[in-house]
């Protein structure tokens, strides 16, 4: 059953996207999921509201790429990943300030999210790309594979697409990664960079609060040199000394 990679030109192809990422997010189960994508009311409702909120920033954010597996056979897409390409500085982004609105105002899960987000994950990894000298590298923002077709290549062509275009670019790569798929990134040419740990300490948590800091959202900045798969021994790992 042949694998064929495209990059999505149409909103409509998101419609094909959203409910194998959706499941693959959820197997296994990813501590990260519901403070990207919380469930209101029904998971329907969810996956919409997903779905649409990433079409618009897909609209309007001209480094936002996506790309999508087609299975040839039975024409089910399987998988689909999103590359930023910041091709030029981020002058205007102010590491660590997310607005998470797709949390509801005031509540701890909007509040702990944008904790998550600007101080952990997204902050640590645009800390360390703010300069020149990181303007352009592509990080690969979002990849998901549909459960029942892994171990088929299909991460490997995308994360591929994305290291292919960094080579022509001559940039490095950058990842933030979850441990589940950090050996993935790993057989693609990737080395850990840095281990993410958000401080989620704030003074008086309430218990929903603690019951999310309970929860194991430690994760990797993963890295790859200019124009080569990563080799152990050959030259140093940047962003140690920031």
């Amino acid at each position: 059953m042949p694998l064929s990679l495209t990059v999505v030109k149409e909103a409509p192809e998101f419609s094909d996207i959203w409910p194998v990422l959706f499941e693959a997010y959820q197997k296994p189960y990813n501590p990260f999921f519901k403070h990207f994508n919380p469930i209101h009311t029904t998971e329907q409702a969810a996956l919409q509201a997903s779905k649409e909120r990433h079409i618009k920033q897909w609209y309007d954010d001209l480094k936002c790429h996506w790309i999508k597996i087609t299975d040839t056979d039975t024409e089910d897409v399987i998988g689909a990943a999103c590359w930023l390409i910041h091709d030029q500085p981020a002058l205007d982004e102010v590491p660590g300030l997310i607005n998470a609105y797709w949390h509801e105002e005031g509540s701890v899960e909007k509040r702990f999210a944008e904790k998550l987000i600007g101080e952990g994950l997204g902050g640590f990894i645009t800390k360390r790309m703010a300069g020149k000298r990181y303007c352009g590298i592509p990080e690969l923002d979002q990849i998901i594979v549909h459960s029942k077709h892994r171990n088929r290549g299909a991460a490997r062509m995308m994360i591929k697409w994305g290291t292919d275009i960094a080579d022509e670019m001559g940039f490095e790569c950058v990842i933030g990664s979850t441990p589940f798929a950090r050996a993935a990134y790993e057989r693609c040419g990737f080395t850990m960079a840095a281990i993410i740990n958000p401080d989620l300490d704030i003074e008086s948590p309430c218990e929903r609060w603690k019951e999310y800091q309970m929860e194991d959202l430690h994760a990797y900045m993963m890295w790859r040199p200019v124009g080569h798969d990563f080799v152990n021994g050959q030259g140093g790992i940047p962003f140690e000394d920031i």
